[in-house]
């Protein structure tokens, strides 16, 4: 089965995905890889109902939706133990 592909925009509250690509100018790419958002990282979306705010690691970041519409995400793998 293959992981729905989604813009970080469509994510819901609470959900942890992976950054799976970044189709976006080379400024904003530089500027979201310094943030540390880039292919492979996982983050949550702490809040999407405006500004997306994020959290990666232990620090949050807040980005306009037209930046989130640049990011493709994947759900993220459950870590094993946890109930389907």
């Amino acid at each position: 089965m293959t992981k729905e592909t989604i813009t970080l925009s469509a994510t819901k509250k609470n959900q942890t995905v992976k950054v799976s690509a970044i189709h976006a100018g080379p400024a904003l790419g530089q500027r979201l890889n310094a943030m540390g958002i880039y292919p492979g990282r996982e983050l949550t979306v702490i809040r999407n109902d405006g500004p997306l705010m994020i959290k990666l690691d232990s620090e949050r970041l807040v980005l306009g939706r037209t930046v989130g519409d640049h990011i493709l995400v994947t759900p993220a793998a459950k870590p094993k133990g946890d109930a389907p």
